[in-house]
């Protein structure tokens, strides 16, 4: 999470007094066609309104590429760009 949160700081894109940062673990969850596919990880990103495309495909591509190398247990990795409402 830490690594996370410091990655999404570099990116520029936000200030850093602005971000928080959370993790939760599912207890109770079906994957693939039979429910026994494995494990996931899925990172939701939701931000304020007005990013560009560019700015999200950054945000989205810095946080694949984290989980990908800190999260190889994972079967299924996904992340999830958001926008809020000001």
């Amino acid at each position: 999470l830490k690594r996370a949160h410091v990655a999404l700081q570099a990116t520029g894109i936000f200030n850093a007094a602005d971000l928080k940062s959370r993790a939760y673990l599912v207890e109770n969850y079906l994957t693939g066609e039979n429910g026994t596919s494995g494990s996931f990880v899925h990172a939701w990103f939701y931000l304020l309104e007005g990013r560009t495309e560019g700015q999200k495909s950054t945000l989205s591509d810095t946080l694949f590429a984290l989980l990908q190398e800190h999260a190889s247990f994972a079967n299924q990795i996904s992340v999830d760009i958001c926008d809020m409402n000001k």
